[in-house]
C-alpha cells in the first residue's frame, strides 16, 4: 500500500477517508475490532479507492477467506458465525500470550518488544491512558450519529 497521502489522487483521498468513516461506525455501533471487521475494512479501502495491496498482505487477506469458507462448510453457521469464531479464537490467543507472558514484562525495558505479542510496556500504558480520550469520543460520537439519524 502507498503510505505517503501525496501519492494519492483527490478521489482516492475521498474514498480512502469513506472507507474509515464507514468502517469506524461500526465500531461506534458495536462492531467488534477483530480480523472479521479488518477484512471488511481493507475490502471497502479497495473498492471505494481502488487502494493496492501488498502481495504478501493480499496471501494473508486470500487465507482468511480460506480459513472462513472452511469453517462455514465445517459448521452450521452461516458468514457471520464463522467470523465471530475466528474472532473468538484470535482474541483468546492474544489474550492467553499476553497473560503468559505477564511475569517477565517486570524486567523488560519499556521499548522492548521482545514479547511473544510484540507490543512493549510502552504500548501497553499508552493504550491504557487512552483508553478515557477514546471513551469519550466514542461516546460523543454515538450521541452524534443518533441526533443526525432523528
Amino acid at each position: 500500500m502507498r503510505l505517503l497521502a501525496d501519492e494519492f489522487s483527490d478521489w482516492e483521498k475521498a474514498g480512502i477517508k469513506l472507507g474509515a468513516q464507514l468502517s469506524l461506525r461500526e465500531l461506534r455501533w458495536g462492531a467488534f475490532p477483530g480480523l472479521s471487521w479488518l477484512t471488511r475494512l481493507l475490502d471497502g479501502l479497495a473498492l471505494w479507492a481502488g487502494v493496492q495491496f501488498d502481495a504478501n498482505l493480499l496471501l494473508f487477506w486470500k487465507a482468511l477467506l480460506t480459513l472462513e469458507g472452511v469453517i462455514t462448510d465445517l459448521s452450521d453457521c452461516d458468514e457471520k458465525g464463522s467470523q465471530a469464531v475466528l474472532d473468538a479464537v484470535v482474541t483468546s490467543s492474544f489474550l492467553d500470550r499476553l497473560l503468559t507472558e505477564w511475569p517477565q514484562r517486570f524486567w523488560a525495558p519499556s521499548d522492548s518488544k521482545s514479547c511473544t505479542t510484540h507490543l512493549s510496556n510502552a504500548d501497553l500504558l499508552s493504550l491504557e491512558w487512552s483508553g478515557t480520550a477514546a471513551f469519550t469520543r466514542r461516546w460523543s460520537e454515538l450521541s452524534f450519529d443518533f441526533f443526525a439519524k432523528a
